[in-house]
């Protein structure tokens, strides 16, 4: 018997909702172990830490526009690259083509998701605001203890956030509001072997893309978040964040970060080959933390290097860290401070403890900037 949900929801801040993230996944943040209370500024850090608007230290007005954003699980990028350019323009041509999901059968329990969009983002000085939007279909097959179950699901979402940092004293303070839109399908359907899985795939797909569109919910919420540095080069961070409330009149749980690092040197003194190293952790969600496996989930930890070469002309990063278990790595450039290349690669817990199953993902994204 097949089964239809239809979900909604017009989630800000960093909300995980049915099968599908809240953002796009961001290379610099995911490749240093997803220390999102630290490496980001600008526009970008309104959705981790809204403190850090103004942390590169520069007053001057900054846009910026992602050409194309996409992620994807490793396993399948043989299926999934041909089809990233068609889903810039609809959310559903990942599910055109079967083969996509043939791992499916392969991997129990693991997601099969791809997400591609595109977003815009400006800052001057303590002023932040960005906005996104993005495509996610994939699929899941749980095999079970008694009957197999195949779940696709297919979804658009749009974000906006806008915020502001402030100095009290030795510390920032930042605030942001968050405002999303989101509509997604979900089908799910048993399967009991690996005979009928194309057919039954194929049956649960059409009935995927024959859903009637609808308007989405929306969701609005706020996040502060803190932040300070030392001239030793010591730093914390904290936020709060997913306070707020959604169309069907539920109140979110917030969410409390906190996390620390080191960065050296604070200010570029090489003029003309600027430099700089951070290193940091960092635990999610630290009230929620119920067991020694949620702890380890939760936890992260990485460095990020930045190098510089005749000044502004070509700046290179790379990174690596540890996110829930499993390693992560990311590397970029910057060209005449316009044109910007990321991509990282990190990997989500699929199964029931730390450790157990892997999930990994690649992230790219193409910018342009002033």
């Amino acid at each position: 018997m097949l089964r239809r949900r239809l979900f909604f929801s017009l989630i800000p801040s960093l909300t995980i909702f049915a099968f599908s993230t809240e953002n796009m996944p961001n290379p610099i943040i995911e490749g240093g172990g997803g220390l999102g209370l630290m490496i980001p500024f600008g526009s970008e850090a309104l959705g981790t830490n809204p403190s850090r608007i103004s942390a590169g230290g520069d007053e001057k007005f900054h846009i910026h526009l992602d050409l194309l954003q996409v992620s994807f699980p490793i396993s399948v990028w043989d299926d999934w690259s041909p089809l990233a350019s068609d889903m810039r323009h609809g959310s559903r041509s990942i599910l055109s083509d079967s083969s996509f999901f043939d791992n499916l059968w392969k991997y129990d329990g693991v997601p099969i998701e791809g997400d591609a969009g595109f977003a815009v983002g400006a800052f001057c000085g303590p002023f932040a605001i960005s906005g996104e939007s993005h495509v996610v279909s994939g699929g899941v097959l749980e095999h079970g203890a008694v009957v197999p179950w195949l779940s696709l699901w297919d979804s658009v979402s749009y974000l906006i956030r806008v915020g502001i940092s402030q100095k009290f004293g030795n510390w920032s303070v930042g605030q942001s509001l968050n405002f999303r839109g989101v509509v997604s399908y979900i089908d799910s359907v048993s399967v009991y072997n690996p005979e009928e899985y194309k057919t039954v795939f194929s049956d649960l797909r059409d009935s995927l893309l024959d859903a009637p569109s609808k308007a989405p919910h929306w969701r609005a919420s706020y996040t502060i978040g803190t932040y300070r540095s030392w001239e030793s080069g010591m730093e914390v961070s904290g936020a709060v964040r997913e306070i707020g409330r959604e169309s069907e009149g539920h109140t979110a749980r917030p969410y409390v970060d906190l996390g620390t690092g080191w960065r050296w040197p604070q200010k570029n003194v090489w003029l003309w080959f600027p430099m700089q190293f951070l290193i940091g952790a960092q635990v999610d969600d630290i009230v929620g933390i119920d067991s020694k496996d949620a702890f380890l989930r939760r936890t992260r930890a990485g460095f990020e290097c930045q190098q510089g070469f005749l000044g502004k002309v070509l700046e290179t990063r790379a990174s690596a860290g540890v996110q829930g278990g499993w390693l992560s790595a990311g590397l970029g450039l910057t060209l005449f401070n316009t044109f910007q290349f990321d991509m990282a690669t990190w990997a989500e817990e699929a199964g029931r403890y730390v450790g157990q199953k892997e999930n990994r993902h690649w992230v790219l994204r193409i910018r342009l900037g002033v």
